[in-house]
């Protein structure tokens, strides 16, 4: 007869973390720090002007006019505008934030160089009055480009208004975008200019977050195992755990750094859960993984898994 179940103990151990390739570009925003040396991983309009635009840069001069601008501020790249003449320039990327998640933060650098006093219309069309100005939006992805609408743009991140120097050293902007966990959103940086040269730069844009995906477990019922897998926003520590827990010390219990991206657990039964399914071939199992990303707070989910092994 199978023990009862109130005393039925589980112990579990990720004594398996496979990491698929390519992990690197697991974070939410891609090529956020530009030290691919381009806009790989973004999407940037400019209008009318055809011969300017965002771009990865090096150094401490613009691409085009070799103005004076600060260094990268981190790494060897950033992202600038330069310009020929009056336009809108666009750089802007759609980044799905992980569900589940108390936090969800947007971190960058900010800056710019005006050769002209700063003048900000709540429009960036560069075709009407003065309009030197730049901005940052976390947007609806379905918005126009352009679009300033208060039901278009989600999160208002930085803003240069009128009476601003008309230089900014690179600057630390954050917004919590915690209440938009699970969705989909548009990270703009929006110049304008039809005065004279703006040099609009970002660089270091990241999103840390705590949200992570559990999927389907794959059971092993040779071995009476499952191989869980997880999706990571990031790199971290992950901790798996179940109610029950004897032995403190085994790898249940302790934190696993691993880099972000798709990480595989291994689930396995210990003491009497392990009697049972030897038994029976099936056991009922509740594992708590927990997750600390770096910098962030943890995060814990639970999740149900039946083991089944043939016996």
């Amino acid at each position: 007869m199978p023990p009862p179940r109130r005393f039925l103990a589980l112990a579990v151990a990720a004594l398996a973390l496979l990491v698929a390739p390519g992990t690197a570009g697991a974070a939410i925003v891609n090529n956020g720090d530009f030290e691919t040396g381009s806009l790989a991983g973004w999407q940037s309009s400019t209008t009318p002007d055809p011969n300017g635009s965002w771009a990865a840069y090096t150094g401490t001069e613009s691409p085009i006019n070799a103005i004076p601008v600060p260094a990268p501020p981190q790494g060897n790249f950033a992202a600038l505008t330069d310009q020929t003449g009056i336009g809108l320039r666009v750089l802007y990327q759609d980044v799905t934030l992980p569900p589940g998640g108390s936090v969800n933060q947007l971190s960058l650098l900010a800056y710019y160089v005006s050769s002209a006093a700063i003048v900000s219309p709540d429009s960036l069309d560069p075709s009407g009055g003065a309009n030197q100005q730049y901005r940052i939006d976390v947007m609806k992805p379905s918005a126009p480009l352009d679009s300033v609408a208060p039901g278009d743009v989600l999160l208002p991140v930085f803003r240069t208004l009128a009476g601003d120097p008309q230089t900014l050293d690179p600057t630390q902007k954050s917004a919590d975008l915690t209440a938009l966990a699970g969705q989909t959103v548009r990270l703009r940086f929006a110049e304008v200019d039809n005065q004279l040269f703006f040099n609009a730069a970002a660089d270091a844009i990241s999103v840390k977050s705590n949200g992570f995906t559990i999927g389907q477990p794959v059971l092993n019922k040779k071995k009476g195992t499952a191989r869980l897998p997880v999706t990571l926003p990031d790199q971290g520590g992950i901790k798996v755990s179940g109610k029950g827990v004897k032995n403190k010390a085994t790898l249940a219990s302790k934190s696993v750094q691993v880099p972000g991206g798709p990480v595989t657990l291994v689930i396995r039964p210990k003491g009497k859960t392990k009697r049972k399914l030897n038994e029976t071939g099936k056991a009922k199992v509740k594992v708590t993984i927990t997750y600390t990303p770096t910098g962030v707070s943890a995060n814990a989910q639970k999740k149900k898994i039946k083991l089944k092994k043939k016996t």
